[in-house]
């Protein structure tokens, strides 16, 4: 059964993380469109702006994956994992949400990269077996990523913020259950 709460909670979890759109420039004719000029370099992020950006997209793909397994799973085992990891991960984002808050500078971008994207449609393209198995190797690899992230911001015991310290030290264990039961898919 489809659970309409499941995907408020993801629409909400990526909209309230995303900062809102930002327009292009649109050329005045076609003769103008060769001298727009380009976008000024972003200022290089700190460290938490990177870490909490990171984990918010990994925590926003893994959770619509998640979802899609909810839905798209040709197994029980798929579609009970995609409904707890997508929960644990909305959790997780919430969480980060109040660490991040400790600090007025942070601002959480929960933009999924161009891999992350790509993945997403892999998986909203599959079916059967083949989700299954897509399924269980993109988060693998992504819970992984995120696994790392949290305990080398765990172990900086003398780095970075306390609160996200804590929120990793918090999030570790539930990331590492969840990559353990994908390996187990």
């Amino acid at each position: 059964m489809k659970s309409p709460i499941v995907a408020i909670a993801v629409l909400a979890l990526v909209a309230g993380c995303s900062p809102p759109g930002e327009k292009a420039a649109q050329p005045a004719n076609d003769a103008d469109a060769v001298n727009v000029a380009a976008p000024a370099p972003q200022p290089s992020k700190s460290p938490d702006q990177s870490f909490v950006d990171t984990v918010a997209a990994l925590n926003a793909y893994a959770a619509g994956a998640g979802t899609l397994a909810e839905q798209k799973g040709s197994t029980a085992a798929v579609r009970a994992f995609g409904k707890k990891l997508m929960l644990n991960r909305v959790e997780s984002t919430m969480r980060l949400k109040l660490a991040a808050a400790k600090q007025p500078d942070l601002l959480i971008d929960a933009s999924l990269d161009e891999e992350q994207n790509a993945n997403i449609r892999t998986l909203q393209d599959a079916s059967g077996p083949a989700f299954d198995a897509a399924f269980k190797g993109q988060m693998v690899v992504a819970l992984t990523r995120l696994e790392a992230l949290v305990k080398d911001r765990y172990i900086a015991i003398n780095s970075g913020d306390p609160a996200l310290r804590g929120f990793a030290s918090i999030t570790a264990p539930t990331v590492r259950a969840n990559l353990a039961a994908a390996k187990a898919l």
